[in-house]
Order: structure tokens, then sequence, then C-alpha cells
């Protein structure tokens, strides 16, 4: 199996109100690497920052304007206040992302039965009643690599949690993830060799981060390279926790 690289790209759905009309109205902004996205102090920032801050839910950007009012192609990055909820969305895209199969949300994760780098049997019967996270990943993949470090972060935030369990299943040999592991850990529970899982899901692009809900239900499904993955994932099992934990 190979790796395939993404270009990604940010995409800002604005919608705003003219001060002249009482009507709605919308615009795209599309943001790659070659465009100028300013900060506060007037200072470019790199393309990872800016898809790093974007991907975080708290920030988006403003069209930067000459002295005409005319835009000048470049915009300024700022935290997003009270007055832009319902008006503005901060989306990060893959292209291309959506002609690879990828499970959906709404699915139902299927049985399964796999054995963790331990040598221990995991069965999804293991998880019932508990969210479960899951990330299809594998050795040699670049935005897989990139990411461990800040998805580790992330789950050691949940481990007093026992309603919650992290996964990390791979194709690879169990002898290849072990050599890996002495270099780069992962708090994840790792599944190697779990071809039957990732065939079942259809798992084509990589990385590709999963949550199921307590009752098996797939909630949330984010396919390819995505930076800032990690406040992602932070902010949709606390949505998930903050639904499922509401008494009734």
């Amino acid at each position: 199996m190979k790796s395939t690289l993404f270009t990604l790209l940010a995409i800002v759905l604005i919608q705003y109100y003219s001060p002249a009309q009482s009507t709605k109205k919308s615009f795209t902004v599309q943001i790659n690497e070659f465009t100028v996205v300013r900060d506060s102090a007037n200072n470019r920032l790199s393309y990872p920052v800016v898809q790093k801050l974007l991907a975080s839910g708290n920030y988006t950007v403003d069209p930067i304007r000459d002295s005409k009012g005319n835009p000048t192609g470049e915009y300024r990055i700022r935290r997003l206040k009270a007055e832009d909820a319902g008006k503005r969305e901060v989306i990060l895209r893959t292209p291309g992302i959506e002609s690879l199969p990828k499970p959906k949300v709404g699915d139902t994760l299927p049985d399964f039965v796999c054995v963790d780098i331990n040598g221990d049997t995991v069965r999804r019967s293991d998880f019932a009643g508990k969210i479960i996270v899951i990330n299809f990943w594998f050795s040699v993949c670049k935005p897989c690599l990139y990411e461990i470090p800040y998805i580790n972060d992330m789950a050691v935030e949940f481990f007093n949690r026992k309603d919650i369990v992290f996964l990390a299943p791979n194709w690879e040999k169990t002898s290849t993830i072990r050599k890996f592991l002495e270099i780069q850990p992962m708090e994840y529970r790792v599944l190697p060799e779990a071809t039957s899982l990732i065939d079942a899901l259809n798992i084509r692009a990589y990385p590709t981060h999963l949550i199921v809900d307590k009752n098996g239900v797939i909630r949330y499904s984010y396919a390819g390279g995505l930076p800032g993955i990690e406040d992602v994932l932070r902010r949709d099992i606390k949505a998930l926790l903050a639904k499922e934990d509401k008494p009734e």
C-alpha cells in the first residue's frame, strides 16, 4: 500500500450582512500555500501556522483592503468574536478527498477481532458503552508521522476517562511497528496487521480518524492529513461527552 500525499486547502466560508441591505450575502475565500495571511502586527504567517490556527476553530480571516476599500488579495487572521456566530464558518478540506471511499457518519462500526501490539485480543464487544477514538495510520505515512505527537497529547488529556478508548489500527507487520514504536511511542492502543478492520471500513486515505459513540455509531469521520487534527478531535470528543453525559 502506498501513501497518497494531499495538498491541504483551507476554505473560509463567510456570511455577512450588508449595512445598506437587509439580505444576507456570502462569499468563499480559498486559502492555499501561496495566499498571504498576516497577523495583527502585519507579519506574514506560514501556511502550516495558518492551517493550525484555522483548524482550532477559534480563528477566522478578514480580507485586507487598501485606502479605497478595495481588496488587496491578502487576509488578516483574528480570533472569532461572539458576533461572528452564525455568520461565518471555517472548514478545512483536502482537495480530491471527497472522491475516496471512507467511513460515513451514521454508519455502525462493524464487529472486529484484532490482536494488539502486546499480543492481547481486541474485540468490538470489549468497548460496549464506551466512546472509541480510532486513528488509521502506517509508519511511512508522512502526514501520520507529523500528527502523532499531537494526538498523543490529546489522548493523554482523556487518560482518566474510563469510558473512552483510543485505538490505532495499522496494516503493517507487528515486527515493523514494534521497531517504529521504539522511536516514536503512541498513546493509542496499537493494532498491527488489522487488515480485516481496515477492509471492513474500506479505509483508503491515511491518516483517517473516527469517533464512535457509546452505541457504536460513527459520529465523526476525517480522512487525509489535517494540521490541527488534535484540536478538532478534542473538540468533537468533548461535544460528544457533553451530549452523552447529559441526564435525560
